[in-house]
């Protein structure tokens, strides 16, 4: 995903180091360098999370599998956003794309968030 968001400041835990690190150290180590979005297909990560500390945005995709063939099929949008970033930023964003996305947890995490922090895409 990398290569086809290089129009924009991309790393990866690889890049980083940060291989192996936890939700939580993860969060931290990205609080203090500064990060100020996190692209993950890992539905579960809201729920994990205290969402009133992150400082940065989620940028959740809603895919069904966490194979290459299907996260691809996000980049347009991800772009889109990057291009026209809201202000000011909800916490997080919900990338899905049609007959592809299932949105399971549309509604738990409506019931999570106030609704001005959650954008769906």
């Amino acid at each position: 995903m990398k290569g086809l968001l290089a129009d924009f400041e991309v790393f990866t835990l690889h890049d980083l180091g940060w291989l192996g690190l936890k939700n939580g150290e993860l969060r931290e180590e990205m609080h203090g360098q500064g990060f100020q979005f996190l692209v993950t297909a890992d539905k579960n990560m809201p729920f994990q999370q205290n969402l009133e500390k992150l400082r940065f945005t989620l940028l959740l995709l809603d895919t069904p599998f966490l194979l290459w063939t299907y996260q691809e099929m996000f980049v347009p949008k991800l772009k889109e956003f990057l291009s026209n970033i809201p202000d000011p930023l909800p916490r997080i964003v919900h990338f899905s794309v049609e007959g592809l996305s299932k949105g399971g947890k549309k509604n738990t995490l409506l019931r999570m968030v106030d609704a001005e922090q959650i954008l769906f895409l």
